[in-house]
């Protein structure tokens, strides 16, 4: 029990917000999408977003650790139509076992025309021998500035501006998300965050993804705060995007992530 706690609390404080499941990847499942879309005939990357419905489902061992399993199902939709765009997901997660369990369901929605405005709402409760230790909301607006080009990449910038103060476990090394940034060539994509601490410290962490083939991409995935690193693949199955996330924390251990989805970001590359 004592031993259990000391490495629950460690795997809390020194990894913080690398904890959740989708953290093995900063590029989404729309930017895995246009990944694997083909470049247009001027050489310039290919279409910008899905449009329709997906669900995914994913789990790993939080540093490879029996006691810190992570499941997650999510769902989403994106509708394009005459210039406007909205977009709707839900995220349900849970980390633990009866011991110790941390649940949360997120939700974003929002839409636009050009710049896309939208909102989050979270809501996180921790479970300890079976009581609730912890109850807490988070609520965000966000907002995705239409995409920029320069030369023959497209740059995409979302920033969250959080309106409630983070949950009270996170302690000094929680992580609010503030910026991302996705820059992508025809066949490569780097997506890059900017976060801040609760302490206010920023930050800074790295997705590089290139395709291989018509359906297998490699990445890496770099956090220097906390030295966690480590290699990924994706491959677009028939009609589903398989997604692996291997990162290594150097005291902690690996964290093996597995993601599969289906849906309108698992479709065929468009010819």
């Amino acid at each position: 029990m004592v031993t259990f706690c000391v490495v629950v609390g460690e795997a809390r404080g020194t990894a913080a917000g690398l904890k959740d499941l989708q953290d093995g990847w900063l590029l989404g499942v729309e930017g895995m999408w246009r990944l694997f879309q083909p470049v247009h005939m001027n050489g310039l990357a290919g279409p910008g977003t899905p449009d329709g419905v997906w669900l995914s489902a994913g789990q790993c061992r939080l540093f490879g650790m029996a006691a810190l399993p992570v499941v997650e199902l999510a769902v989403g939709a994106r509708h394009n139509r005459s210039r406007w765009t909205w977009y709707a997901n839900a995220h349900w997660q849970r980390l633990g076992r009866d011991l110790f369990r941390e649940d949360s369901v997120t939700l974003h929605v929002g839409g636009g025309r050009r710049w896309l405005c939208g909102a989050m709402l979270s809501k996180q409760a921790v479970t300890v021998a079976g009581l609730r230790e912890a109850n807490e909301a988070q609520a965000a607006l966000e907002i995705e500035t239409p995409p920029l080009w320069v030369g023959a990449a497209r740059l995409r910038i979302s920033g969250r501006f959080h309106l409630l103060e983070p949950p009270e476990w996170y302690g000094k090394s929680g992580r609010r998300e503030l910026l991302r940034a996705i820059i992508e060539w025809p066949g490569l994509a780097v997506a890059a965050a900017l976060d801040r601490l609760s302490d206010g410290a920023p930050r800074f962490s790295l997705d590089v993804w290139g395709r291989l083939s018509e359906r297998m991409a490699v990445g890496v995935r770099l956090d220097p705060a906390t030295g966690v690193m480590g290699p990924g693949l994706a491959v677009l199955l028939p009609r589903m995007l398989l997604r692996t996330s291997h990162v290594a924390h150097p005291e902690l251990g690996p964290t093996h992530r597995f993601c599969l989805t289906v849906g309108s970001v698992a479709a065929a590359p468009r010819r």
